[in-house]
């Protein structure tokens, strides 16, 4: 995860935000053992030619978050909390509000971390128990991840692989750019 200075303007926002992706996948492969770039599939998600590595990118506001993972499937998801629209949807979605944010986020990462997704996600991640601490936790068929890394911000992490294995749980990277 990084945060970078963020401008007024939206699409000024935008583009540093793609900046900021940019900036640190250069980080996270400074060694060169990352494929060099990924593409966008026809939905919108990032993936590499001709490898094992797993992207998955998310923004909101000024921060950015970029999971990756070999031979596994994996989703991020990052919601500031601060001048959100997901406020209305709390009563519609059924989800206790003070969980709002990480079921959202929980969501978010499933999804972009499934290969197959059932119409009732929404409802099953309503069901999900959310442990108030951040430590990897079964979630359908996979391991999940939810925590604040700064107050306002909701992050979560969804991997088909273990999360009690991987190196991520006790090394949460979060840097300013």
């Amino acid at each position: 995860m990084a945060e970078f200075s963020a401008p007024s303007n939206d699409r000024k926002l935008k583009e540093q935000q793609r900046d900021a992706v940019k900036a640190l996948f250069a980080e996270l492969n400074d060694d060169g053992a990352l494929p060099d770039s990924w593409h966008r599939t026809p939905s919108g998600q990032p993936r590499f030619l001709d490898s094992q590595w797993q992207i998955s990118i998310s923004h909101s506001g000024h921060f950015v978050a970029i999971a990756l993972c070999l031979n596994a499937s994996i989703g991020v998801d990052i919601q500031l909390e601060k001048n959100n629209k997901l406020h209305q949807y709390a009563d519609y979605l059924k989800w206790p509000k003070d969980q709002l944010f990480r079921r959202w986020c929980l969501y978010e990462a499933t999804f972009k971390a499934a290969q197959d997704i059932t119409p009732d996600l929404i409802k099953k991640v309503g069901e999900i128990d959310i442990p108030s601490n951040p430590a990897p936790f079964p979630c359908l068929e996979s391991w999940a991840l939810c925590w604040s890394p700064v107050n306002g911000l909701s992050a979560s992490l969804v991997c088909s692989d273990s999360l009690l294995k991987q190196p991520i749980c006790t090394n949460l990277k979060f840097s300013a750019l």
